[in-house]
């Protein structure tokens, strides 16, 4: 099952997808394809969405503190779920990762700043917003 749900999941994301990705996150493509794979592993039966417990299960090995910190795992989730659907597609995942991981100051600054502000302070984070 896991080679079928595999296999369609990469007929569904297409080479143009896949280097779209590469161009916007500077990622090499074998990465993204490694990267994918893990996705379809942990992702719903269709293998094309994440939810939260799947986040931490790719997380698990990489960022052991955030997978499980329940309050950083459900904050970066919704940092990561850009369209605001309760599930994480590939391009969010590829996108949030390479913002986590590869990003510039700002883009680190800005993820660590959002997984701070739990309040939405328009802008700030005091005590009240760091839990």
């Amino acid at each position: 099952m896991r080679c079928v749900r595999g296999i369609t999941t990469l007929v569904n994301i297409h080479r143009r997808v896949l280097l779209e990705l590469q161009s916007k996150t500077g990622t090499r493509l074998h990465d993204l394809r490694g990267l994918l794979e893990e996705f379809t592993d942990v992702s719903d039966a269709a293998g094309s969405m994440m939810g939260t417990s799947e986040l931490a299960s790719l997380l698990k090995q990489r960022f052991p503190v955030l997978a499980s910190d329940s309050r950083l795992l459900h904050r970066l989730f919704s940092l990561f779920d850009a369209d605001g659907s309760g599930a994480i597609d590939f391009k969010e995942l590829v996108l949030g990762w390479s913002r986590m991981a590869r990003g510039s100051l700002d883009d680190k600054l800005d993820m660590l700043f959002g997984l701070y502000d739990t309040d939405g302070a328009c802008g700030r984070v005091h005590n009240a917003s760091t839990w």
